[in-house]
């Protein structure tokens, strides 16, 4: 029979008052015996670790962490009831009250969050946050809890500590995606040339780049645009200093490069010449062999014009010793072969090969050390008449190359720049620089007295997350952090402080927490 809960008297002189209308005399019992309270019944409920040894109730503690995900598995299937449960609570609470019962408590918690830990996946930060919802819908419930509230609780515990085990560990935050190729090149961008490649970019993140281009379109996201657009800066001050040059992708910048690189040409020239020597003419002579049986005879004659124009410009200097003056051949015969080479077929090849025996002359003449200056400065020279064909283009983007165009066009030299020609490719453009997005915002903000009056510090609070946000993960140091973790370990103990730190953050805390 319902009882009234004004009038519901207990035999320690007491009265229940707060309980709701209807509430049965048996319930008022179950709810006491649940809160420890059984005294005011009249009666002590009986212990079930009187008599125990500790280690049994280590086991004893062990067993029920097992028992209640079994009970709370069979209250979502139906076969448990919420009075199964309170009862359970009640008759396990002098045991968890115990030390030795919550070490066999949170150890089995512990051990079974461990071994799920071995589970393939598990061990990301989906995986943890789905291991914490399943936890938590297994956790059993009194009639006044929620098993999606557990759920939910559950996962983001599960999330935290996988969250907070990869700190303490030190691992990368972002999983690293990249293929061995492109970290490769990843690395060299970042150890080797400096740039501050974003967070997407170092570990191969989709996801990360969403969250990246998002914060850049934001109101506030000023400091990830700017991080998106460091790194083409950098690459482009890189090629540039391939180039001879110092600064940014400009056509100011490339002719200053040009004209140092001629000053180049004419300390090494000035009073030297090109001594023909016996090497030069045998090889001069293979090249035109070569190009008569290779080339149809308007081709032929191609290869003859620039052969004849060698000889032209040689002058006798001794009785036994012709040469070319070196300006002369730096500033003129070059600049000719070069420009009757075609882009590609078996013509360039000839004329190739007549350009490699000048510049065998050349080398020789002047020397070790002077043929490697020598060297130096014709890739320059080649790079800086590659260049001037993007430097209009890299003028309007602000001194930056298209990140995908330096391939094309210099991917071809050996050396630093062609490893910075296929670094370009992984350098995205940023989004839109959110002007849309601020106008919408500041229209709204001074849309009228009322939404100021009643809006603005929903407004300013937020504006002022993603300008947080922006602000730190567009930080150098904050990238390398979550694409790479931090400490000086080896890989060995990292992988083992790593997967033991993860398996032992899978136990929610929730979980942890005795009823």
């Amino acid at each position: 029979m319902a009882q009234s809960p004004q009038n519901f008297p207990l035999p320690d002189g007491t009265y229940i008052t707060d309980v709701p209308e209807g509430t049965t005399r048996a319930e008022i019992a179950a709810l006491l015996i649940n809160s420890g309270q059984a005294h005011r019944l009249g009666y002590t409920a009986p212990d079930p670790a009187e008599g125990m040894s500790e280690i049994d109730k280590v086991r004893a503690g062990w067993g029920k962490f097992i028992m209640e995900n079994v009970t709370g598995v069979r209250q979502r299937l139906g076969s448990a009831t919420t009075q199964d449960v309170e009862e359970m609570h009640a008759r396990d609470r002098p045991l968890m009250e115990t030390t030795a019962g919550k070490a066999g408590y949170y150890g089995s918690a512990l051990g079974h969050g461990a071994a799920a830990g071995l589970i393939p996946g598990v061990n990301t930060l989906a995986g943890s946050t789905a291991l914490g919802a399943g936890f938590g819908l297994a956790q059993p419930t009194t009639r006044y809890e929620d098993p999606a509230a557990n759920m939910i609780r559950s996962a983001g515990f599960g999330a935290i500590g996988q969250m907070a085990g990869r700190v303490a560990s030190g691992a990368p935050i972002v999983t690293n995606r990249n293929p061995p190729a492109t970290q490769n090149l990843v690395d060299l961008a970042t150890k080797k040339y400096g740039i501050d490649l974003p967070t997407s970019v170092r570990a191969g993140s989709p996801r990360a780049g969403y969250v990246e281009s998002q914060l850049a379109t934001l109101p506030g996201g000023g400091a990830m645009q700017t991080a998106l657009t460091r790194p083409q800066e950098q690459l482009a001050q890189a090629v540039m200093r391939e180039a001879g040059a110092a600064g940014p992708a400009t056509s100011e910048t490339l002719r200053l490069a040009q004209e140092a690189t001629k000053k180049g040409y004419q300390n090494i020239w000035r009073g030297q010449n090109v001594a023909i020597d016996g090497t030069f003419t045998t090889e001069l002579s293979a090249a035109w062999s070569k190009a008569q049986r290779m080339l149809p005879k308007a081709d032929q004659r191609v290869v003859r014009a620039q052969i004849n124009n060698i000889w032209d410009k040689a002058a006798p200097a001794s009785p036994t010793q012709m040469v070319i003056p070196g300006d002369v051949y730096q500033m003129m015969l070059r600049g000719e072969i070069r420009s009757a080479m075609p882009a590609q077929g078996p013509l360039r090849t000839a004329l190739k090969d007549v350009m490699k025996a000048l510049d065998g002359a050349a080398n020789r003449s002047v020397g070790k050390s002077g043929g490697a200056a020598l060297k130096d400065l014709n890739t320059e020279y080649a790079i800086q008449k590659e260049l001037a064909n993007l430097i209009p283009a890299a003028e309007s983007r602000g001194g930056r190359f298209t990140p995908s165009g330096l391939l094309p066009r210099v991917g071809q030299f050996p050396g630093n720049i062609s490893e910075l020609a296929k670094i370009g490719p992984l350098l995205r453009e940023p989004p839109q620089s959110g002007t849309a997005t601020r106008a919408i915002v500041s229209g709204a903000l001074l849309g009228g007295p009322a939404f100021l009056a009643g809006g603005a510090l929903t407004a300013a609070a937020g504006l002022a997350a993603p300008f947080g946000a922006s602000q730190l993960l567009s930080r150098p140091w904050m990238q390398r952090y979550l694409a790479e973790g931090f400490g000086s370990i080896s890989p060995m103990q990292r992988e083992l402080i790593t997967t033991g730190t993860r398996a032992g953050a899978l136990a929610a805390p929730s979980l942890l927490m005795p009823r």
